[in-house]
């Protein structure tokens, strides 16, 4: 398993998420698996479109050029989830849009509205790493978790005061989603 993305930056994402990033990648026979951490469902979007485009090439080169609106609309959470990235992969694989930035307008449990910032791939400067063929239901989840205290942080290091910390009141609570991509 391996931990990508470091502490988040965007003002949602000031502090990291359980100490984890923004996602983790899993080997899944031939293909490749993506779990992906955020406070708040619009933050684990996000994370997961700036995970894809992480796996698909190199971001440091790339610019927030370009802005693009997307909607979409699914029966569920999970199914919005599979269609968010693979939206985002039809703009790569379609448009040639490579994106490094996004911002959840509005999600739901049924649609999501949101901005994708990025540029067209220019080979020259952008690297490609990895292939990805489609966005699969294989696996597919998106949860709310709770971690209680103990497992992320100790009593010194809780944000609360550490006298009232235990393990009954002490908890976070986090959002994580995971999809298998088609390699």
């Amino acid at each position: 398993m391996k931990k990508y993305g470091g502490v988040p930056q965007s003002t949602a994402d000031s502090q990291a998420v359980l100490a984890k990033g923004r996602y983790e990648t899993f080997n899944h026979t031939a293909d490749l698996g993506l779990r992906v951490f955020g406070r708040t469902r619009e933050e684990l979007f996000a994370n997961a479109g700036y995970a894809m485009f992480d796996i698909l090439t190199d971001l440091k080169n790339v610019q927030a050029k370009e802005t693009l609106k997307i909607k979409q609309e699914a029966p569920n959470l999970e199914e919005l989830f599979l269609s968010w990235l693979s939206e985002l992969l039809y703009q790569y694989n379609g448009k040639e849009m490579i994106f490094k930035k996004f911002a959840i307008d509005k999600l739901t449990d049924q649609a999501i509205s949101a901005r994708a910032q990025g540029e067209k791939v220019d080979l020259e400067r952008h690297r490609l790493k990895t292939e990805i063929k489609a966005v699969t239901y294989h696996e597919l989840k998106v949860q709310k978790l709770t971690v209680k205290h103990g497992e992320t942080h100790s009593q010194r290091q809780c944000r609360r005061q550490p006298k009232q910390c235990s393990t009954l009141t002490c908890h976070r609570q986090y959002w994580q989603g995971q999809v298998i991509f088609d390699v």
